[in-house]
């Protein structure tokens, strides 16, 4: 299973026995983005992060933690395309997942600018509102 995925996206999958879900992403905007995962059953899962020639960048897994979730961030560069695998330990489990793909760090033009560069996240911008009592 092959899909790709976008900054703000979460994609449900469900992982058959000795198969690993592949989400590519093509990064437009350099920043510190993450992927976390969410499995529907306790079950021992891990996620590495690769380049399109299948050099591995990241790893995580769930480190046998009650969760059994993954959870990655990495620094990617823009005009690079990146492969995420999600998969189990065991290749006899199979089961439903998600994958969520967000900014760790939104990035701006200025202080000025409302929406991150990356995902389009808006930020609220604190205005002083000066009241002149006469």
């Amino acid at each position: 299973m092959v899909e790709y995925i976008n900054l703000g996206e979460t994609k449900n999958f469900t992982l058959q026995e000795g198969e690993t879900a592949l989400f590519v992403f093509v990064c437009e905007v350099s920043g510190r983005y993450a992927f976390s995962s969410s499995f529907a059953e306790l079950k021992d899962s891990f996620g590495s992060i690769h380049l399109i020639d299948d050099e591995e960048l990241d790893f995580n897994d769930d480190g046998g933690a009650e969760s059994r979730q993954f959870y990655l961030e990495y620094d990617f560069e823009a005009g690079t395309t990146y492969i995420l695998k999600a998969s189990f330990y065991s290749e006899s489990l199979s089961g439903d997942g998600s994958v969520s793909f967000f900014c760790v760090e939104h990035t701006y033009s200025d202080e000025n600018d409302d929406d991150c560069n990356a995902c389009g996240f808006i930020r609220e911008i604190e205005k002083e509102l000066n009241v002149i009592c006469n």
